[in-house]
């Protein structure tokens, strides 16, 4: 008896309603920002919308997971930006607070 592992694999790989796209949940992305960027409730936003993505696609809600995919991208840019911004400025203030102490 033969098995065919590449179907299996495609059930990971193909999602969405005509079986070629591909809808990311960027699950790992939004964890990465979470604990990464210190971001937290931004990220904890990012992940929550991630995780819906394989849900709505299990439901057969392929707009749903599309709309979902597209939040948890979009949160994961705004918390990896805002990080960008906020963590060299907190560094910067520990540096000068420092720097005063003197």
């Amino acid at each position: 008896m033969a098995y065919d592992d590449e179907d299996d694999l495609d059930i990971s790989i193909r999602r969405g309603g005509r079986g070629d796209e591909v809808i990311p949940n960027y699950l790992v992305q939004a964890i990465l920002v979470t604990l990464c960027c210190g971001c937290w409730p931004l990220g904890i936003v990012a992940i929550v919308q991630a995780a819906k993505v394989n849900g709505l696609i299990a439901q057969g809600d392929y707009e749903g997971a599309r709309r979902a995919s597209e939040s948890a991208k979009m949160w994961c840019i705004i918390t990896f930006v805002i990080s960008l911004i906020s963590v060299p400025a907190w560094i910067a203030l520990q540096i000068m607070a420092e720097h005063n102490r003197f």
